[in-house]
């Protein structure tokens, strides 16, 4: 993580630039991490509810940083979406619901 976002992080970021909103459709709560160009997963979010949105300003205002967010399911940590690459601010995320299976023929 580059030592910008990392400063970022820790502050807060508690500048008035837009943020990354992040609206989970999905049926389940989610935890959002960071994962860089590199693979290295950071925590973010520990629960966005189903439904709801939630904004997120750990990044640099008006640029986009290589890397995706990444949605887990809280209850079994199973992936359930990943963001475009890279995160840029701002910008809007949704999350969807996962698609049904192909009925059987």
């Amino acid at each position: 993580m580059s030592a910008l976002l990392v400063a970022c992080v820790l502050a807060a970021c508690s500048d008035n630039h837009p943020v990354i909103t992040i609206r989970n459709r999905a049926a389940v709560r989610v935890t959002i991490s960071f994962v860089n160009s590199l693979g290295n997963e950071s925590s973010l979010v520990d629960t966005v509810e189903p439904g709801l949105d939630y904004s997120v300003d750990a990044f640099p205002a008006t640029q986009c940083t290589p890397g995706f967010l990444l949605a887990r399911d809280k209850a079994t940590r199973a992936e359930v979406a990943r963001s475009p690459n890279p995160v840029c601010r701002p910008s809007v995320w949704v999350i969807e619901p996962a698609a049904a299976p192909p009925a059987p023929t």
